[in-house]
């Protein structure tokens, strides 16, 4: 099994393999039940660390206004954007709609797999 994180010359890469349990592999599989064929971007693993002041995502590199830790609300290792993310804002009781969020997006905890 491996969890490891490069040092920030490499802006912190993510790198994960061997994952085994019962909650599904946000890192190596991405959201396959919501994106389908498209869940690659939303695999993790291999990512850059990003924050709002440093993005480092795939989503429209260069473009301020699509960030992914922004909309998302927190510090991650998104792709474009995320099938995990537990950085995102707390909800009480878990869940919340689209309108509850800052940017109208899914800012919660998340980890869809599960």
């Amino acid at each position: 099994r491996q969890f490891t994180v490069q040092s920030e010359t490499s802006n912190y890469v993510l790198a994960v393999d061997g994952y085994s349990g019962n909650a599904g592999n946000g890192f190596l599989e991405g959201a396959l039940e919501l994106f389908g064929e498209n869940r690659t971007m939303t695999i993790h693993n291999g990512m850059m660390f990003s924050t709002y002041d440093r993005d480092n995502d795939n989503w429209t590199p260069g473009d301020p206004s699509k960030q992914c830790a922004r909309e998302d609300g927190g510090g991650w290792w998104y792709n474009r954007c995320h099938s995990a993310n537990p950085n995102g804002r707390y909800y009480m009781g878990g869940a919340y709609t689209s309108h509850m969020a800052k940017h109208g997006t899914d800012d919660g905890m998340v980890w869809m797999n599960w």
